[in-house]
């Protein structure tokens, strides 16, 4: 029998069972757990847990993922060559309609893509954001 707090994988799957076949009845949770002989308050339940669960396991995935793809940035980094310079346009913006925004920077990639930074963004999010554009 499982401690307090252990997952008992059988009734997990059991009630993954349920859920999917609760889904493709299309009927309401409360008129499905009539004709199955459930509890309405013991289907909610088990419902938020496996969705905390599920939430967890994409967590943890891109946790890994996000961990697997630093790793090969500093590999990649070390066998990198220098970096090249890129040109740059300055835009004089009091020529432009635009209004200002303090502490962001734009940056147009070669493709004609655009990234606007603010001074709070994440760095980490800007380079993931512009090497998916790049490699586009």
């Amino acid at each position: 029998m499982p401690r307090s707090g252990d997952r008992d994988k059988s009734k997990e799957e059991a009630w993954r069972g349920i859920f999917a076949a609760h889904k493709a009845s299309k009927q309401t949770a409360a008129s499905f757990c009539r004709t199955h002989g459930l509890r309405i308050s013991q289907f909610y339940e088990w419902r938020r847990k496996l969705e905390a669960r599920s939430a967890e396991k994409i967590e943890e995935a891109q946790r890994l993922a996000n961990e697997s793809h630093i790793r090969r940035n500093r590999a990649r980094r070390k066998n990198a060559d220098p970096p090249e310079f890129a040109a740059v346009q300055i835009i004089d913006h009091q020529r432009q309609a635009q209004p200002k925004s303090s502490g962001s920077l734009e940056v147009e990639l070669a493709g004609g893509a655009k990234v606007r930074l603010t001074s709070d963004a994440s760095l980490v999010l800007f380079e993931s954001v512009v090497r998916i554009l790049e490699s586009r």
